[in-house]
């Protein structure tokens, strides 16, 4: 942070059972996203759901499909905020949908990158 602005994002991974952590340092990174995670953050604390239990952040992204969002994950459901932009889709940027809403969108996306001819399976 600088001030009340995002400058970056701090990136964790699962580190594996082997090293007894749960989660590893894995790097700091300048985002174009940093700025709309924030936004989407901001957006989310308003949230009826947010207020009735706790929610795990994750960071979603989607690159074969263009896809960005802020991902809340809880122990009764998830909360998606995409992020600016959504390319068309009938999404809105940082409004909350259900995983179910998000899958329903993007599925159409997904096979059509599945078809390329280049992608490792």
């Amino acid at each position: 942070m600088r001030g009340t602005n995002a400058a970056g994002v701090a990136a964790v991974a699962d580190a594996g059972a082997k090293t007894g952590n749960l989660l590893r340092f894995t790097g700091l990174f300048q985002t174009c996203f940093a700025a709309e995670t924030l936004e989407a953050l901001r957006k989310a604390k308003e949230l009826k759901q947010i207020k009735e239990q706790d929610y795990e952040l994750r960071f979603l992204q989607v690159p074969a499909i263009n896809f960005v969002a802020v991902w809340l994950h809880g122990k009764s459901d998830d909360i998606i905020l995409p992020l600016p932009p959504t390319f068309g889709r009938k999404l809105n940027a940082y409004q909350p949908y259900a995983e179910s809403e998000i899958i329903k969108v993007l599925k159409p996306d997904a096979k059509e990158a599945m078809k390329a001819p280049n992608l490792i399976r």
